[in-house]
């Protein structure tokens, strides 16, 4: 596995740059106003559309030592021989969760799944049952 982080501060005229890898995916990390206002996300679905984007809002986003606000932290990932799938589910409030995990671990092809890295909306989500939820699915394959 590589990765390299690249922060885009406010203001900043820096331009997206995996600084040479060819990521699988890419994980982007910030603060809502950063997000709103950078065209980074734009960008990156322009110049990598194949690659995995996900990522959330923050409150500090944390790059290596640095701890940063207002600003967007952007780790691109390469595997060598690691297959990466993205799937999404959405829940209305936090009562679905555990039926929003079952039906989101059931759109993964279980044969080759090794692991699972979820980001999920903080409010309307209960973790513990989208958990369960994705579990009880992976028992029943």
């Amino acid at each position: 596995m590589q990765c390299y982080q690249q922060v885009l501060v406010a203001n900043s005229s820096e331009s997206i740059d995996s600084n040479g890898l060819n990521p699988l995916f890419i994980l982007v990390f910030g603060a809502s106003k950063a997000i709103d206002r950078q065209p980074a996300l734009q960008t990156l679905k322009e110049k990598l559309p194949e690659v995995l984007l996900t990522g959330c809002s923050t409150a500090e986003e944390v790059a290596g030592e640095q701890v940063n606000d207002d600003s967007l932290v952007i780790t691109y990932v390469a595997f060598e021989k690691t297959k990466v799938v993205g799937h999404t589910e959405q829940t209305e409030n936090a009562e679905n969760s555990a039926e929003a995990g079952e039906v989101l671990l059931a759109k993964f092809d279980q044969k080759d799944l090794k692991h699972v890295f979820v980001l999920s909306e903080g409010l309307n989500v209960n973790g513990t049952s989208l958990v369960k939820g994705m579990r009880k699915t992976q028992r029943r394959k």
